[in-house]
């Protein structure tokens, strides 16, 4: 195969990082539909080809031309009656967690020639579906963007932070606005937690740049609180997911998918169980989405890596706990982590390149 023939279609941005490791070791070029993930690409990925897809003059267009001439089109979305029209070969990689893979969810997946999955977790979820598709387990992309962890390492990241090397990191990642805990919870672990430890609060990407009046009230209220504290930081973009995750001591989470990367670390887990959100909510979101119901179990012992809060007591007491007692779940969070992702490496890439060409 010829590897100028293979492109890389995305129309979000979000899956774009996911898409480059393949690029490196496959050769190819990418195009999308939108003119700001284009230019967020540009700035982020100069030296990598990419071209536009213009719908109103598709027969103008570079990237038509570019989608129409190529043997493969690998993408990280079903885009299934665009992609219809293209005679290539589509591959579908999955640059998420995916927690909940239901009937519903995979039966837009029917168009692709070839799928590349995350883990057991997924398989697991395909093998019960009727779907005629190729598929191979390589693992989790995003993984790749992993640091190594060393001291050095902490060192530079907690740093950059400004905050104190010496002392345990704790990083809250909550799910987003409408039904994560950090309306709730943010401002009493802000009030109530950075004397011992680092904290890093990290809000949901979608809170973060699509927030509502009460999200932006709210940081206004955690900033004045943190400010107090030389340990305490509320951090947007200054950092990166995985390097937040390469440092902390613990994760504070809604049972989220940044809970489930941060065990490629191995790191101990205090989960948040709101009226909100819950085992209980999860298992109801599960049934919804018409998922099986032994998968549904299975993703519920997520709850078990760790031990619960509902918030309302003391944040002190509630991690100093956590942190002592995570040895009891480290069984737990390995087979959970082997479960979702199997491997804890950063080779995905290479394994999806290698049965691409």
């Amino acid at each position: 195969m010829n590897f100028d023939n293979i492109v890389y279609f995305s129309k979000m941005y979000q899956a774009v990082p996911a898409l480059t490791p393949i690029q490196s070791e496959a050769g190819g070029q990418f195009v999308t539909a939108r003119r700001s993930t284009l230019d967020a690409f540009k700035r982020n990925f100069p030296d990598l080809p990419i071209c536009r897809y213009q719908k109103l003059l598709p027969g103008l267009s570079a990237g038509h031309r570019v989608l129409n001439s190529a043997d493969v089109i690998v993408t990280g979305s079903p885009y299934r009656s665009f992609l219809q029209s293209y005679s290539a070969k589509k591959f579908m990689v999955f640059h998420g967690t995916y927690m909940m893979m239901s009937s519903d969810a995979t039966n837009k997946l029917r168009h692709f020639d070839k799928m590349f999955l995350t883990g057991p977790r997924m398989q697991q979820m395909f093998s019960r579906s009727d779907l005629n598709v190729e598929t191979h387990v390589t693992g989790y992309l995003p993984f790749v963007d992993f640091p190594d962890v060393n001291p050095t390492q902490k060192s530079i990241v907690l740093k950059k932070l400004g905050l104190d090397q010496a002392k345990k990191t704790v990083v809250y990642t909550p799910s987003r606005s409408s039904i994560g805990s950090w309306l709730k919870c943010a401002e009493k672990i802000a009030e109530e937690l950075p004397e011992k430890f680092n904290l890093i609060m990290r809000p949901h990407p979608s809170q973060a740049l699509n927030s509502t009046k009460d999200d932006q009230k709210s940081y206004q209220r955690v900033l004045t609180i943190l400010q107090k504290s030389s340990n305490a930081v509320l951090d947007m973009i200054d950092c990166s997911l995985p390097e937040l995750l390469s440092v902390a001591d613990l994760v504070i989470s809604d049972a989220n998918s940044p809970a489930e990367e941060s065990l490629f670390y191995d790191v101990p887990q205090l989960f948040i169980e709101t009226e909100h959100f819950s085992r209980k909510h999860l298992e109801v979101m599960g049934i919804e989405q018409k998922m099986n119901r032994a998968d549904l179990a299975q993703l519920l012992t997520l709850y078990e890596c760790g031990p619960s809060t509902t918030g309302d007591g003391h944040w002190m007491s509630a991690v100093e706990s956590a942190i002592a007692v995570s040895n009891h779940y480290l069984r737990q969070r390995n087979e959970y982590f082997s479960w979702v992702f199997g491997q804890r490496d950063k080779h995905a890439a290479k394994r999806i390149a290698k049965f691409i060409n």
